[in-house]
């Protein structure tokens, strides 16, 4: 018999672990191909969102349930932000490294998801790494 807490912290892994492929596609996109390549990723009452562009072409995806919170860090670790409806734009240079934020020219360096347990997409500007922890 699974346990609720083990469904929520399974449902924070699975989002995580999805927006980190989606980050991984877009990635390649930039790296192989010209055009707009970038997705945005953002929460609203219904749940989690990832907008997928590539090549002016944009798709939407449910990630996870309007139960997880997702915050995202800029420079300050201590200080994450809640992900909201207008969301975070995530966009990677030709050469695979992240494209700093708008208008602010920060850099996203975590994003976390919660419920139960919780998982961190760790981000490396300079690089473009990212992976889930």
């Amino acid at each position: 018999w699974m346990g609720i807490n083990y469904v929520f912290s399974l449902e924070a892994k699975e989002c995580a672990h999805d927006i980190n492929s989606l980050m991984s596609k877009s990635r390649i996109a930039a790296m192989t191909k010209a055009g707009d390549n970038y997705l945005i990723i953002s929460k609203d009452d219904s749940g989690v969102w990832v907008d997928y562009t590539e090549n002016a072409v944009s798709t939407r995806q449910q990630v996870g349930t309007a139960r997880l919170r997702v915050e995202y860090v800029t420079d300050d670790p201590d200080d994450p932000q809640t992900l909201g409806a207008t969301g975070i734009r995530i966009e990677f240079n030709s050469d695979g490294s992240f494209h700093p934020t708008t208008p602010s020219d920060d850099y996203y360096t975590a994003i976390i998801v919660s419920s139960n347990g919780s998982r961190t997409i760790e981000m490396v500007p300079y690089t473009g790494h990212h992976q889930v922890r």
